[in-house]
């Protein structure tokens, strides 16, 4: 199976073994699915106001889990997508869900997919409310959380629409480029440029050829930059340069799991489809800025136009898509703009 091609200068930093056989390595045209949950939600709520969808989508999704490869299944419905790994010694969370739903939803469907086998580790692939929620849950029950650097402090200080995690519910190992697990197959984790947020990270189950992609990928529509954050310099360029990392994992057969993925696994040959179309929306909206217009100006050349129809979502408008975006290339986004997805 080919390897991740890795940050050519990451330093190994530390090596620390955990457990029995767990060692962690440390270092420094796109097709779209009809979502009918959508459709149904913006029959009833005819403003499709991005705040009120935000507030209501968890409860909006159905639950679906899916078999991915032998020992994964993904866990739709639950906030950002959840994979759960069920190796021969425990279990492995990539994300932990939304607030809303961790009772419900999230912990039956962990349960019936791993049995007897406890959570051993839960890996956040970013430090937003809606993968991490039910980190306090399971770091209870004796699992340890694994992210990068920058997540606790996304946690504890989290917007107002999410709680913030107690300090027993963050993170307790965390790393600066990259970090490998040993737990009954290699799982790598990779940080990747500033794009959808500062601690995006991918998890790359390597005989499963199996990778969890978090938010730089969703098959939901439109992906998210940080560029309504308050500093989002390079955050829309960042995230390109994020998702050439994740695609130069695997190979033609890898699966790939979605941070928001209607319950559907993917391939590469859609990943690279919806890589092309950031790029060209994105390079669309440079040209515009390198040729000295006004984001009302860019707007009205509609970069977003021929891809509208399967990419926009209720969270993501085409001129939310084309703000977002303009603002993590040139930063300094008024206050009213400062929103957090």
């Amino acid at each position: 199976m080919k390897r991740a091609k890795l940050y050519k200068n990451a330093r190994r930093s530390v090596i620390a073994t955990l457990g029995i056989s767990c060692i962690l390595v440390a270092s420094s045209g796109h097709t779209q699915d009809s979502n009918s949950d959508t459709e149904e939600w913006l029959k009833n709520n005819s403003s499709g106001k991005s705040e009120a969808w935000r507030d209501s989508w968890p409860e909006v999704e159905q639950l679906k889990t899916v078999k991915v490869s032998q020992n994964i299944h993904l866990v739709h419905g639950v906030g950002g997508t959840v994979a759960v790994y069920a190796a021969a010694e425990g279990t492995l969370l990539v994300d932990s869900g939304h607030f809303r739903v961790l009772e419900s939803r999230l912990y039956p469907a962990v349960n019936d997919i791993a049995k007897d086998k406890p959570v051993r580790y839960i890996v956040n692939t970013h430090g937003h409310g809606d993968h991490g929620a039910g980190n306090t849950h399971y770091i209870g029950l004796g699992a340890v959380a694994i992210s990068h650097s920058s997540v606790p402090n996304e946690y504890t200080n989290a917007p107002p629409h999410y709680p913030s995690l107690p300090p027993e519910g963050l993170p307790a190992i965390t790393f600066n480029d990259k970090m490998t697990l040993y737990f009954d197959e290699r799982i790598e984790m990779v940080h990747v440029p500033y794009g959808h947020s500062k601690g995006d990270i991918v998890v790359y189950f390597n005989e499963q050829n199996v990778m969890h992609t978090g938010d730089i990928f969703i098959k939901s529509g439109y992906v998210s930059v940080a560029g309504m954050y308050k500093n989002p310099k390079g955050s829309t360029l960042g995230l390109i340069e994020a998702q050439k990392i994740a695609l130069a994992f695997g190979d033609e057969n890898t699966k790939y799991i979605t941070g928001h993925s209607r319950g559907v696994v993917v391939g590469r040959e859609e990943l690279e489809r919806d890589h092309q179309m950031l790029v060209t929306v994105v390079g669309r909206i440079k040209k515009g800025i390198e040729a000295g217009k006004t984001l009302e100006q860019i707007k009205a050349t509609k970069p977003t136009r021929e891809f509208d129809s399967a990419y926009v979502w209720p969270g993501m408008t085409a001129e939310r898509t084309v703000e977002n975006y303009y603002y993590g290339i040139v930063g300094d986004p008024p206050p009213s703009k400062r929103r957090f997805m």
